[in-house]
């Protein structure tokens, strides 16, 4: 289209907008730039000509009729939609720069939302260690919140499941599970606290929103199967991985251990001190969480498949029996 020129005109009150005539193969100064619509990167050898086509993650564009070359890979998540339009047919309004989308804005939103919270504690942690004040365990936490950071651009851009992340849970902590592709990841982010003089006052638990987020990418890798009653391939070590990023990213992790009904009763401040073993010892509400969940590693596909012969096999059993 070429680049737009303000031209001043004396017997006229006000700048007029004129677009320059240039021929199809000129480019000018809008074809100096990669980038265009979204920040996506122009395709212009395709027509010849600037801002016709886009290139992005998953697909490519076409702005002259408003549709995508391919299909969308979360078609489920809009079903009333041709999976080749793009933006809702309105790109004033909506954007989709990786050709792909989060369950909605909102989830889109959280998503965005954890990965600021990261890049902070990663920049406060650097300079922790740079002026030399930071924690033993400095490398561990940027580490884990690195691939924390991993974990939310992967989901963003995975072709089968649509992530739902729900930071009004009924209760205190999280659950996370799956239902299809649809893939919810639900946390409490703002918590009452009751502060000795104070009272009651709520607080975010930025920490449990990660949590929640690592087990939604477990889901995704197939290291859980994400079912609510009973999931074969739950172990500590997907607790493991979780409880270390939601310490990373707070820098201290608050734990009822005893059995009591008094929220947090120890303190972590130290990476490696988050163990299976500690796992299995967190309670609320009067009753363990994690006691009786697998200590080995379960999470393999194998594994999964093992146990769907024996629950098939099972099943044989009562048959046979009636």
């Amino acid at each position: 289209m070429g680049c737009l020129k303000l031209t001043y005109r004396s017997e006229m009150p006000t700048l007029k907008v004129a677009w320059n005539s240039l021929n199809i193969n000129r480019k000018g100064c809008a074809g100096a730039y990669r980038f265009g619509y979204q920040g996506s990167e122009k395709d212009d050898e395709i027509t010849g000509s600037s801002g016709t086509h886009y290139t992005t993650y998953f697909r490519e564009l076409d702005t002259r009729i408003v549709r995508w070359w391919s299909l969308d890979p979360k078609t489920n998540q809009l079903p009333w939609e041709s999976p080749y339009l793009s933006m809702g047919g309105n790109p004033i309004w909506f954007n989709d720069p990786l050709g792909d989308k989060w369950a909605d804005k909102d989830s889109k939103q959280e998503a965005k939302s954890a990965k600021v919270d990261i890049r902070n504690r990663i920049k406060e942690l650097r300079e922790e260690k740079s002026l030399g004040t930071a924690p033993n365990d400095v490398d561990d936490q940027i580490r884990t919140l690195k691939l924390a950071r991993r974990n939310i651009s992967e989901m963003g851009r995975d072709k089968e499941y649509v992530f739902h992340l729900n930071p009004n849970y009924k209760s205190d902590g999280g659950g996370t599970y799956s239902e299809g592709n649809d893939v919810y990841v639900n946390y409490k982010l703002v918590i009452n606290r009751t502060i000795p003089g104070i009272g009651i006052v709520p607080m975010f638990d930025r920490g449990i929103r990660l949590h929640e987020i690592k087990h939604g990418h477990q889901i995704m890798k197939g290291e859980l199967t994400g079912n609510r009653l009973f999931d074969p391939l739950y172990d500590r070590f997907d607790e493991l991985e979780a409880y270390r990023m939601q310490y990373s990213l707070l820098g201290r992790l608050d734990l009822t251990t005893d059995l009591s009904r008094t929220r947090f009763n120890i303190t972590i401040t130290n990476y490696n001190d988050i163990t299976t073993s500690l796992i299995g010892r967190v309670s609320e509400g009067g009753l363990f969480l994690y006691k009786n969940i697998p200590t080995e590693r379960k999470n393999n596909f194998t594994h999964f498949l093992e146990m769907l012969k024996e629950e098939e096999r099972a099943e044989q059993i009562k048959t046979w029996g009636k």
